[in-house]
């Protein structure tokens, strides 16, 4: 079931809306739809409400008093914001995208693009998932907040980041976070991740500060990734990486939160690692529209105040072109695509 999106919602949130509903009802969605969505919150003075398909379809058309006509004004200028954000995503990704804007007659309609290469396939199967994991935690998508569908949010979206941030440095990577799939213990895993870098030493023991407590969890760092050279000598490419499927991914810090992580090395693998922060949703969530500047200075503002502490904003644009960069890991990442995919198309049937 899918949540009618609110009228205060960021551009962002309304368009994954838009997508969504495409791709749950499989259908196209028009902008008439669009427009009948915000009347039904007109109307109704609710936000959040379930929208009934069939409601919304009965919404078409039907004649308002001028109180809803002059709001309705007001939707129609929001149904040409989202048509902006789609545009931005279709321009971005090209045949990456999975959906396709068609314009006819005055109007415009989402509708879903099936890819035919492997590789296509597999970056459109890694934006569906990050769609999905998206608007099950901004509740778009309706489930059952009792059942394991979160965990496997977490757990998809791990494998997805862990796949194309060997991609990013053009290397390998290692899943440091807890719990990793090998069930390692911290001490373990940095002994691991250290040999096969072929960088840094690593403590025998755990180090002082550190509490045995905390002595089986991630140091935090969720990701590390690597590129070394044929010459066998220190300083390659590391990088470490922060995974947020939540709300909270603007205070998650990988700056703030490494410290643990450094104290297990006698010799730190890179002495200025790359930092990086994974996230299913798109870096412009949360921007609102301002009155005084353009749309895109406030995204590109608000994206170059969190490097400095989140690093590199790898977001779902970047993770599905990511995704079909390069040829020679075609099959992991399709597979890894498949996976994630498959296991939140699942989750939602199962509701």
């Amino acid at each position: 079931m899918v949540s009618i999106f609110s009228p205060k919602a960021t551009r962002a949130r309304s368009a994954d809306w838009v997508e969504l509903s495409v791709l749950i009802e499989n259908r196209p969605m028009t902008n008439g739809r669009i427009v009948s969505a915000q009347r039904i919150l007109i109307e109704n003075g609710d936000e959040g409400e379930i929208l009934e398909q069939d409601d919304l379809d009965e919404a078409v058309g039907i004649d308002y008093d001028n109180d809803v006509q002059m709001a309705d004004n007001s939707a129609e200028e929001r149904c040409q914001i989202i048509l902006e954000e789609l545009e931005s995503r279709s321009h971005a990704l090209g045949d990456m995208y999975p959906f396709e804007i068609v314009k006819r007659y005055g109007g415009w309609s989402l509708q879903r693009r099936e890819g035919e290469l492997r590789h296509i396939v597999a970056a459109q199967k890694s934006y569906l998932a990050c769609l999905l994991m998206t608007c099950a935690r901004t509740e778009l998508l309706e489930f059952d907040r009792n059942s394991d569908l979160v965990q496997r949010i977490g757990n998809a979206f791990q494998a997805l980041a862990f796949v194309n941030a060997a991609e990013l440095v053009g290397g390998e990577a290692y899943w440091m976070g807890s719990p990793r799939p090998d069930k390692s213990t911290m001490l373990d895993a940095i002994s691991r991740l250290s040999k096969k870098m072929g960088l840094g030493t690593p403590h025998d023991t755990r180090p002082p500060g550190i509490s045995s407590a905390n002595a089986v969890k991630d140091g935090g760092v969720d990701i590390v990734a690597w590129r070394t050279f044929r010459d066998g000598r220190p300083s390659g490419i590391v990088l470490y990486g922060q995974v947020a499927s939540g709300e909270d991914w603007r205070s998650k810090s990988i700056q703030g939160n490494i410290g643990d992580f450094k104290t297990y090395f006698k010799d730190l693998p890179a002495e200025r690692p790359l930092l990086a922060m994974f996230m299913p949703r798109v870096a412009n969530d949360h921007v609102r529209e301002d009155s005084v500047y353009s749309y895109e200075d406030s995204v590109n503002a608000e994206i170059t105040k969190h490097d400095g502490e989140l690093g590199l904003i790898v977001d779902r644009l970047r993770l599905t072109e990511l995704t079909v960069n390069s040829a020679d890991r075609q099959v992991t990442r399709t597979e890894k695509s498949d996976i994630a995919f498959a296991q939140l198309w699942s989750g939602h049937s199962e509701q």
